[in-house]
């Protein structure tokens, strides 16, 4: 079992602000359907739920325990406690519960779990220690309780109990009786039960899932570390010893559909491969085999023969989780079904998967030596036995493979299948079945009758429809943003969808009420501090699916209450006290929505000063790592034993994520296994947050990430984060990349979107979105340690805004005035009132004054409003106080609209064209540069030193850029004016121009030419043979981006040919020099391509 652990090559402090928010509030199904949580939470984190006739609701919790919920109410008890049994790590723990299709007269009662070592080998011996969970090899274990008669009536689930003695051990009474798991996975475990009554049970590979298992020692997966455990103590046999290939292994119970007797355990006769006198066998049990991790599925009602002596249980749908390249589902309709894992996936042949070695029949060659025990078996070579291998009939590719099914056996690839995500390219999905449907007339017509399941990873639910035959008709989608579903049911009685998430402990209700409800979205500017306490309250965002209007009532939990959206109210106590704000939002239909955010008035919240794992960046990637794990915290209002610890280790898969059981101690022993190969493939590592709690309900947290030491040399992943974004905004390609050159992949891991390609698509809902970028390594390099990112989707009017920044001179005297004009113009669609406009002033460059400007603390700023497809400019007067070159920059700090291209305050330099820079020069030469504060943004061309005073009488050129969108898209037609103004008294010949194009493609005007060429530029010049006084020349080309991210072209005067011998050529410019040296013969300009 794996014992916590903290993990992490970057610390990420935050204090939680303790919103209370409704885990579902952000999802979205059909319209009229509501999300809601039902009935009481239970204790712990869950994974199964089944109902009875009378509705009761019967809830398996990962530990170990279930618990009997009755008209919302349920039970103070558990009705089986089983969590010393139960080995709760990792992907481990209770994993089903199925009642008896007679519940209701037997009160049967079927589990499947995962059996602590410990008490496998332990249990009823002096060294039995309860306390004691002990990681390593173990097995798959299936028992059965009987509720009592009398319970079978109750309706108070307190009154509810089993029979004493009444647990019977169907599967796994002994070590060397079931499926061996050697993995934190790929159990399998769910149940089913048959028309006949056969019960019906699935079970995983066992094998290692971060690498390619192909058993014994040269295993690279993670069950590397328990297969010779496993052989050891009997759990395994020599000829079990094959890794993945074990779910072909008629005698292995891995990776199968077992049809067992519900009342022995025993094979059934009517199964392919019964032996009559080895009824208990893996051979006799096994119904169907070549399954990965068949993690839940479920039986078509009104399929298969009530006859168990027939041998058609029915058609079974199963939701097998895939490898790397598709999620699958199966029908299982006929004895000896193959799946083909793990020789196919989907329905192609894995590749370097042709090797399947078993000791033959009857063959021991060195009974003490598994390794001389393997040997070639004789099955046809898989890349020509398709036919001997069932399809799925439904294939969902992660990789581009897009989505395929049967249709009459025919396999048809279907590039749009009305499933979200169908053609992921950026992901490791998960999928979960969930279940049918029936023909109550509780649910619109379009889902009655219908499979349904859903997708852990990437949080939609779809359905499907089938013929008579099991031919699939149309998969339907139903609603997304259902983010980490671990259990799904659908209740035979009312054909209500239930669902348990990975990260929450409530159980979950999909009703249809024909009035989707509103989304509650509760906020407050401070949630703790010294009284009294001023806190102000915004529920603006919160918002109706269907548009109507809200009303808002807040209960501020001191007795007061508004009516207003976003009131303010003072919090006044006596000591340390906390009060529970609670917004409800209701529509014009009566649905209603809250959420509830906590504030703490004369308090603040633990410090967490150290952890025990603040030097740690790596773990072994071959061997298991053990940790201690501690913190120094400190409370200013608290004492030590008035604080909770809560330590998580989470195991993260690219985009997802597989907990362990929580530890609530303020220090604790971890052990955890190696994470396996570094292949390059994919990215894991092991996440441990930490959360302090004072009695008061603040909380810190900090998380850890560590990652496998896989060798090679370091990179990093460099991602800026996206900006807020409206609900109709189009999609975008995140601007991400790693300093090794290997490509990012980037993840949707929370919020309204998703990602399809390299793009990310909002589902038009509002919400916090966040991202994760991870590189793999390979090609001499370790993983990257991964980025999130995150961004919000908002509710609001959008107008697309621009910043010009220009100086009416570009060269001046020290104390001498220039005026700065600053223009914002609005491309629409919507008018804007309230722009503010920023510049913060580089020192010595003084403000002197402005008709509709304040100047404050070093910044000038200004308020306009901009009607669409117009424009508003504000001028300033500005004095150099000193010689130098000044960079002046600007942006937009605030709109009251959405900007679709730009995040308003988000700094200048990032090329967005919210913002802008312009240089100035004095005439007095000088060395100094004076800049305006940029922090944190991304760098701007380096300042060179002043040039010599300017000499009268000469060519005086300058240079300007024009872009014609300052947002465009790849391969979007970009026309660019370069314009070379003459204001001295000469005539300028022969002026060469020369523009670096970097990441475009150039359309070549005849006037223009190439003069050198890089991997990522080109390098363009243009020659005027004359520039009169007084005069100017035009250069216009058109380019095209090729990335996306933030873009630059820079250009300057090259060389000019006259006036003649005078020297210098141009007045106050040296040609040549430089783009970044403030003189006015060099021009640049930033846009970002989406």
């Amino acid at each position: 079992m794996i014992k916590p652990i903290l993990t992490a090559s970057q610390l990420f402090l935050f204090l939680i602000l303790f919103t209370i928010v409704h885990p579902l509030s952000a999802q979205q199904g059909p319209p009229g359907f509501e999300t809601a949580q039902y009935g009481q939470r239970l204790p712990g984190r869950s994974l199964d739920l089944d109902f009875d006739a009378s509705n009761r609701m019967y809830t398996c919790e990962k530990a170990g325990r279930v618990y009997v919920t009755i008209n919302g109410i349920r039970a103070n008890n558990p009705l089986i406690d089983l969590r010393e049994e139960v080995d709760n790590s990792s992907d481990r723990g209770l994993l089903s519960l199925e009642l008896d299709p007679n519940f209701s007269l037997n009160g049967y009662v079927y589990l499947s779990y995962v059996m602590d070592r410990h008490h496998l080998f332990y249990y009823g011996t002096p060294t039995y220690d309860a306390d004691v969970n002990d990681m390593g090899a173990t097995i798959l274990r299936v028992t059965r309780y009987t509720v009592s008669p009398q319970s079978l009536t109750a309706t108070n689930p307190n009154q509810m109990s089993v029979v004493p003695g009444s647990r019977l051990v169907l599967l796994g009474e002994s070590k060397s009786t079931s499926a061996p798991v050697l993995d934190g996975s790929h159990a399998g475990g769910d149940l089913a039960f048959g028309a006949d009554g056969s019960l019906l049970v699935a079970t995983g590979d066992g094998a290692g899932l971060n690498g390619r298992d192909v058993g014994g020692k040269d295993n690279p997966g993670y069950g590397s570390n328990y297969w010779q455990q496993a052989l050891d103590d009997g759990i395994m046999t020599f000829r079990e010893n094959v890794g993945s290939y074990r779910s072909q292994l008629l005698d292995s119970h891995c990776g199968k559909i077992l049809r067992l007797d519900p009342a022995t355990g025993n094979g059934l006769p009517s199964n392919p491969y019964f032996d009559p006198a080895h009824p208990r066998s893996a051979r006799s049990r096994v119904f169907a085999r070549g399954l990965r991790n068949p993690y839940r599925m479920s039986m078509r009602p009104g399929t298969g023969s009530t006859n168990p002596a027939v041998g058609q249980p029915g058609s079974l749908y199963i939701g097998d989780v895939g490898w790397n390249r598709y999620e699958e589902v199966h029908v299982m309709k006929r004895a000896g079904q193959n799946f083909g894992w793990p020789f196919f996936e989907g329905s192609s042949f894995v590749e370097g998967r042709s090797e399947f070695y078993v000791v033959p029949p009857n063959k021991i060659v060195n009974a003490s030596d598994s390794s001389q025990n393997i040997y070639y078996n004789a099955l046809p070579d898989p890349s020509d036995s398709l036919a001997l291998f069932s399809k799925p009939e439904l294939a969902i590719g992660h990789q581009q493979q897009g989505v395929t099914y049967l249709q009459h056996g025919v396999q048809v690839k279907m590039p749009d299948l009305n499933l979200p995500y169908a053609n992921i390219t950026n992901g490791s999905t998960a999928i979960i079945d969930g279940g049918w449907t029936s023909r109550v007339n509780t649910l619109p017509e379009a889902y009655r009758n219908k499979y349904f399941f859903s997708d852990y990873s990437r949080g939609w639910i779809s359905c499907i429809n089938v013929d008579d035959e099991d031919n699939i008709l149309e998969v339907k989608h139903f609603g997304q943003e259902f983010n980490n579903i671990i259990g799904f049911t659908v209740n035979p009685n009312n054909a209500k969808l239930y669902m348990f998430y990975g990260f929450t402990i409530d159980p979950f209700q999909v009703s249809y009420t024909s009035n989707q409800p509103p989304v509650a979205r509760a906020q407050a500017d401070r949630q703790f501090g010294p009284g009294p306490l001023a806190v102000r309250f915004n529920g603006s965002t919160s918002y109706d699916p269907e548009k109507t209007a809200l009303t808002y009532v807040w209960t501020f939990g001191d007795g007061a209450t508004s009516t207003l959206p976003s009131p303010t109210h003072s919090y006044t106590a006596l000591g340390v006290q906390t009060y529970t704000a609670t917004l409800t939002v209701t529509d014009a239909g009566g649905a209603s929505a809250q959420q509830a955010v906590v504030v703490s008035v004369n308090n603040t919240p633990p410090a967490i000063l150290s952890t025990s794992l603040d030097n740690l960046t790596l773990l072994s990637a071959t061997t298991t790592t053990s940790l201690a794990l501690s913190a120094v915290v400190s409370d200013q209002e608290h004492a030590g034993n008035q604080l909770t610890y809560r330590w998580q280790v989470i195991e993260q898969h690219n985009d997802h994520g597989h907990p362990e059981a929580d530890l609530t101690t303020p220090t604790a022993s971890v052990v955890v296994p190696p994470l396996g190969t570094c292949s390059g493939l994919e990215t894991y590592w092991y996440r441990v947050v930490l959360t302090v709690t004072d009695a008061a309900g603040l909380s810190t947290t900090v998380t850890r990430d560590l990652y496998p030491d896989c060798g090679g040399m370091a990179q990093t992943i460099t991602f800026p984060t996206p900006g807020r974004r409206a609900v109709s905004a189009t999609s975008f390609q995140p601007v991400v990349w790693s300093s090794s050159g290997l490509p990012v992949m980037v993840y949707v891991v929370e919020g309204p979107a998703y990602m399809q390609g390299e793009a990310v698509y909002l589902t038009g809902r509002v919400g916090r979105v966040v991202l994760r970028a991870v590189q793999s390594g390979g090609n001499l390099f370790r993983p990257a340690t991964a980025v999130e990112r995150a961004f919000e989707v908002v509710n609001s009017t959008t107008a697309d805004l621009s910043l010009q920044l220009a100086f009416n001179r570009r060269v001046g005297s020290v104390d001498s005035t220039v005026k700065v004009m600053l223009t914002v113009a609005n491309s629409g669609p919507d008018a804007v009132s309230n722009v503010l406009i920023n510049s913060q002033l580089p020192t010595n460059l003084s403000f002197v004054s402005s008709p509709s400007m304040t100047y404050q603390n070093g910044v000038v700023s200004g308020m306009v409003a901009v009607s669409t497809g117009f424009s508003q400019t504000l001028e300033m007067t500005l004095k150099p106080r000193m010689a130098g070159h000044y960079r002046l920059s600007a942006e937009l700090a605030s709109t009251d609209t959405f900007d679709p291209d730009s995040q308003a305050g988000s700094g200048t330099g990032d090329g967005e064209d919210d913002q802008a820079t312009a240089d100035l020069r004095t005439i007095e030469a000088s060395t100094a540069n004076w800049v305006s504060p940029n922090p944190g943004q991304v760098p701007l061309p380096p300042l060179q030193r002043n040039q010599p005073s300017p000499v009268a009488n000469r060519v005086d050129l300058s240079l300007s850029l024009q872009v014609s969108s300052r947002t465009p898209a790849v391969g979007q037609p970009l026309t660019i004016t370069a314009t070379v103004a003459n204001a001295g008294s000469l005539t300028a010949t022969n002026v060469v121009v020369r523009d670096t194009l970097r990441y475009l493609t150039l359309s070549l005007p005849s006037a223009l030419s190439v003069v050198a060429t890089g991997t990522d530029y080109v390098v363009v010049e243009a020659t005027f043979a004359r520039v009169l006084p007084q005069q100017s020349a035009v250069m216009v080309f058109v380019v095209r981006p090729t990335k996306t991210g933030p873009g630059r072209t820079a250009a300057q005067v090259w060389s000019v040919g006259g006036p003649g011998p005078n020297l210098p050529v141009d007045a106050d410019s040296v040609p040549g020099n430089g783009v970044g040296n403030g003189e006015d013969d060099c021009a640049w300009l930033d846009w970002r391509v989406r």
